[in-house]
């Protein structure tokens, strides 16, 4: 190891440390480990849904609340950087029609071709949440394909 590379000035300060076994606990004493394995996995089953109703979408996958949607052309298979794009400049845009009134979605996009949606939302989501996701999710892709 070069000298310095081991040791820091702000490595092991006691409050730094007292906050962080603090927040530990409370993770441990909310369950937060099962609230979140059975939200991703309530998520994937709607993510699963969604698939059925799109054949533009190629693969959906996920751990825990670290999900991911592989958008593709209508075999499934070869990847959609086009309509990826377009799906995420329209959820950026906003003015989605939802049981909410208009809204945006915010998308990440990564994959070696540039067209999956990586999710990654907050650990405390509610399934009324993931349900309007999985709404405007839906209303994006029905409208991005059919606006080619």
């Amino acid at each position: 190891f070069p000298p310095g590379s081991t040791h820091s000035t702000f490595a092991s300060n006691p409050l730094g440390t007292a906050a962080t076994l603090a927040t530990l606990l409370w993770i441990e004493q909310q369950h937060y480990e099962k609230k979140v394995m059975e939200s991703g996995a309530y998520f994937l089953r709607q993510l699963e849904t969604l698939k059925k109703r799109h054949e533009t979408i190629g693969d959906v996958s996920g751990l825990g609340l670290a999900l991911r949607i592989e958008v593709t052309k209508s075999d499934r298979f070869t990847p959609d950087k086009v309509l990826a794009d377009r799906i995420f400049e329209a959820g950026l845009a906003g003015g989605i029609p939802s049981s909410r009134g208009p809204m945006g979605l915010v998308l990440d996009i990564g994959g070696h071709y540039k067209n999956v949606f990586t999710l990654a939302p907050s650990l405390d989501i509610t399934t009324a949440e993931i349900d309007l996701g999985i709404e405007l999710l839906d209303r994006l892709f029905t409208s991005c394909k059919d606006s080619k």
